[in-house]
């Protein structure tokens, strides 16, 4: 099946916020798309609750990201592909966004941006990655990496491919960025910085 948005600006197709962690989304098919133009992302997530993508689902959008996380939310991502093509707005075209004390867990899975970053994470937000495709279509001036940190950010990458134009390295903690990175394992188009590396 398909759900889609094409209308109001920063209208999610799933909208997931609750009091707390009791509030449960399992999407395991079908495709969720979103063409509108503006902010916003296909699912979006506030406070408490927990999202569960995997198997054949799809999440495509022209416009807006893909996932966007923060407060207490936590995303468990075991299949599936995201597909981010943002043409237009140059602030959103990360294909999958965690931010402030939310959690992921990625364990397959693709995730493709074609304009930035497959995967940030900033705040407090903690990341494991344990296997998956993450990729950034970026080149040239404005090359991206697969995956950008920054904040007080803790991610764990322990396999998983990622692939981007880069010559900086496939995984990047920004400059200002107190964030804590451990890579243990994965296959990296740009090999990212020592310090990193387990």
């Amino acid at each position: 099946g398909l759900l889609e948005s094409d209308g109001t600006e920063g209208r999610p197709v799933i909208y997931l916020t609750a009091d707390d962690e009791t509030a449960v989304v399992d999407i395991t098919g079908g495709e969720l798309r979103s063409t509108q133009t503006g902010t916003g992302s296909v699912i979006s997530g506030y406070n408490s609750g927990v999202l569960n993508f995997g198997g054949d689902a799809k999440i495509t959008a022209t416009d807006t990201q893909g996932i966007t996380i923060q407060d207490d939310i936590e995303v468990n991502i075991t299949g599936g592909e995201i597909y981010v093509a943002n043409t237009e707005h140059p602030g959103r075209t990360t294909a999958v966004s965690v931010a402030e004390n939310s959690k992921m867990d990625i364990s397959d899975g693709k995730i493709t941006s074609t304009k930035g970053a497959a995967l940030e994470v900033e705040g407090d937000a903690v990341v494991d990655i344990k296997a998956g495709e993450f990729i950034s279509e970026t080149s040239g001036y404005n090359a991206k990496a697969a995956v950008i940190v920054d904040g007080n950010a803790e991610v764990t990458i322990k396999g998983g491919t990622f692939t981007d134009n880069t010559e900086d390295g496939s995984v990047v903690v920004k400059e200002s960025a107190s964030a804590t990175v451990t890579i243990r394992g994965g296959i990296f188009s740009s090999k990212p910085e020592d310090s990193l590396l387990d």
